[in-house]
């Protein structure tokens, strides 16, 4: 299944940012600190088929965590 949208979940800052599959500042990859569809130490990489899903799933999963949309790639 192809994805539409990744949100990065950063621990240290307490945000989640979503970037559209294409964009260029989306650096998914699996590390020792940061996860692909699994929670590490620094957060991990989401993926959805909706900025929806993303942005009802972040509060339910990170409480307290800022949402924000990636400004090269999405446009509201």
């Amino acid at each position: 299944m192809n994805f539409k949208y990744w949100l990065n979940v950063d621990k240290t800052g307490k945000l989640g940012t979503l970037h559209s599959s294409l964009c260029s500042f989306r650096l998914l990859q699996e590390t020792p600190f940061k996860g692909i569809e699994r929670n590490k130490i620094d957060g991990g990489w989401f993926s959805f088929q909706s900025t929806f899903q993303a942005k009802e799933w972040l509060p339910k999963n990170f409480p307290h965590y800022q949402y924000q949309e990636c400004s090269h790639c999405i446009h509201s």
